[in-house]
């Protein structure tokens, strides 16, 4: 059925690049930065278009959320236990499926509330709008486990279009005036069933053979090291400490080779359906978010938790290996695989489950795992003063024994703050690669030539987006697209400008001057630290504007050394590493009888 263009709304709203990309003479509503590939460049040759302000920007609307969000994941987790328990005729507790879920489900809910709260925030202010439809069955793209929903929903266009579209059509039936205009929408079709490549499966098998040789040589191992916990030297000497042979696996938990094998699995979406989702979900506010998630997440549920369970169970069982003590750094956040094998031997050994922090950045109010991990882990080592009970300060995992010199001080290196193309987490920010253009377009029109001439750009990972274009235009050869690149240039560098206040941040301080340009107020700081951040500002080692960091660089560039020594500088730099990323000369054994006295108490 045709549509009168004289009955349409006067505002048309896009979710992602690919309806964007569709002329319209209305006024354009964007949902983010997304539905132009951060390029500024498009932002600012059109008058006609209005993106939508980031809903969480305002830190009380951010707070109750958050609140929110924590009450409701303990709910579905209860929900949840008997929905998977009667779909794969299982039995087993709630804290078992808490282990399994977890992960998934506080990414899935806060990225879900966070794209509810923009079509929200536009029907509020806009009260109508038209929006392209194109056909659901070209773009249906269902999830394999909880790293295939992160990357999905933090990258992908179309995934991101079909969850936006939902919404929309979930609060047309509610009486919302949404307009949808039928439009075809041109998909590349993708053989997924490509014969694999002969040298692929070589490797595979031959990984699989060190896999089983490693399980063989640790199966009296009391613990079990994610590897990743620490640096290979690191993991190697302690494990020696422990007298206990290291599982280095090359395949085992390892996402990209194993999940190959459950790509065959299909949604069966009547069996989903005709299984009752008896849920009790009960909150004073947001009922209308929580009807939408009860009518949605049956569909949306992982693969892993539903038809591929079945032999997802049998591999974990295959795994002869049975620690009293598990710890894990990086894998419990997202590999379903490693998060089932934990919860079979929490639930039939006992087992105790430790988790690292992988990062430094907990410093954090509103950590995106809404602190759903304090409520599976018995211990959770932190790099920061305790802050919860279960959990304890030790020196930083990531930097044992850290020893980096610059021997040639040269560049001025700036550490990318990189992202997704779409928020895909609680806090994630939708305009940092604007950020960081922004940041290089004042440091080429404030720093000194000599300077801005020294500017190396890290980026985090290789991105595509148009911001990044923009900064190769302007930074041209000193953009260094190499993986790990501020671990290969700090040696060379004089300055650092790191982006954002993570493991960067802290690599690049412990080994010389570092400058935090950071805007704060995006990222709400814990209280317990707030003090400390507010010395960092005192004492010009943070800053919140590139034009302030400019003219700081172009004071102290001659003799950094000179500020960077001061008496002031070095109190606070030293307060911040007591409080935030604890350095010790006898980290190695700190760790080494902490882990003893873990595996002492649980035999």
């Amino acid at each position: 059925m045709s549509i009168n263009k004289s009955q349409l709304p006067k505002y048309h709203f896009f979710a992602t690049e690919i309806d964007y990309k569709i002329p319209t003479n209305n006024k354009k509503i964007l949902a983010g930065n997304w539905c132009h590939n951060h390029s500024t460049l498009e932002k600012e040759q059109s008058e006609n278009i209005e993106i939508i302000k980031d809903c969480w920007e305002n830190y009380d609307q951010k707070s109750k959320d958050y609140t929110f969000l924590q009450n409701i994941l303990d709910q579905y987790c209860e929900a949840l236990t008997l929905y998977l328990n009667k779909y794969n005729k299982e039995n087993f507790p709630s804290s078992f499926w808490r282990i399994v879920i977890f992960p998934w489900l506080s990414l899935y809910l806060s990225s879900q509330l966070y794209r509810w709260r923009l079509v929200n925030k536009i029907l509020q202010e806009r009260k109508s709008f038209s929006f392209f439809s194109f056909p659901d069955d070209l773009i249906n793209k269902p999830t394999l486990d909880t790293t295939d929903y992160g990357y999905l929903i933090g990258n992908d266009n179309e995934f991101n279009y079909l969850h936006f579209k939902r919404i929309l059509k979930y609060l047309k039936k509610k009486g919302h005036e949404i307009i949808f205009i039928d439009k075809l929408l041109d998909v590349k079709i993708i053989n997924k069933n490509k014969q694999k490549n002969r040298f692929e499966k070589i490797k595979f098998y031959f990984f699989e053979i060190i896999d089983n040789m490693l399980l063989s040589l640790s199966k009296n191992n009391n613990i079990y090291i994610e590897a990743s916990t620490f640096r290979k030297g690191d993991y190697f000497k302690i494990n020696f400490l422990l007298k206990q042979f290291p599982t280095f696996f090359q395949k085992l938990f390892k996402y990209p080779l194993e999940n190959k094998n459950f790509r065959k699995f299909k949604v069966d979406e009547k069996k989903r359906i005709d299984i009752p989702f008896e849920n009790n979900i009960e909150f004073e506010e947001n009922n209308d978010f929580i009807q939408y998630i009860n009518s949605s997440i049956r569909r949306d549920l992982p693969l892993y938790f539903l038809e591929a369970f079945s032999e997802l169970k049998k591999s974990v069982e295959k795994i002869k290996i049975s620690p009293k003590t598990i710890v894990s750094c990086f894998a419990h956040c997202n590999n379903d695989k490693f998060n089932l094998w934990i919860a079979s031997n929490n639930l039939k050994n006992n087992s105790k489950i430790i988790f690292v922090e992988h990062g430094g950045g907990n410093y954090r109010k509103f950590p995106y795992l809404l602190k759903s991990e304090r409520k599976i882990a018995h211990t959770h080592v932190s790099w920061v003063t305790p802050k919860y009970e279960n959990e304890i300060q030790l020196p930083a995992n990531k930097f044992l024994n850290f020893n980096i010199n610059r021997k040639y001080k040269k560049y001025l290196s700036y550490v990318e703050h990189g992202s997704t193309l779409f928020p895909e987490k609680f806090g994630a920010r939708q305009n940092i690669p604007e950020s960081n253009l922004q940041n290089i377009i004042n440091f080429q029109n404030l720093l000194n030539e000599e300077i801005f001439n020294k500017l190396i750009y890290l980026p985090l990972k290789i991105y595509n987006y148009g911001s990044v274009q923009e900064i190769k235009s302007i930074i041209k050869d000193r953009y260094i697209n190499k993986p790990h690149s501020l671990t290969k240039y700090l040696n060379r560098t004089k300055l650092v400008v790191c982006s954002y206040p993570e493991t960067p941040f802290y690599e690049s301080i412990l080994t010389g001057p570092t400058i935090l340009l950071y805007n704060f107020s995006s990222d709400v700081v814990d209280e317990k630290f707030q003090k400390i951040y507010s010395e960092l500002v005192k004492n010009k080692i943070a800053f919140s504007n590139p034009k302030d960091v400019s003219l700081h660089i172009n004071e102290i560039w001659n003799d950094i050394d000179k500020w960077w020594s001061s008496k002031d500088v070095k109190n606070t730099i030293n307060d911040l590493l007591l409080a935030t990323c604890q350095i010790q000369d006898d980290s190695i054994n700190i760790w080494a009888k902490f882990l003893k006295n873990e595996i002492k108490k649980n035999i």
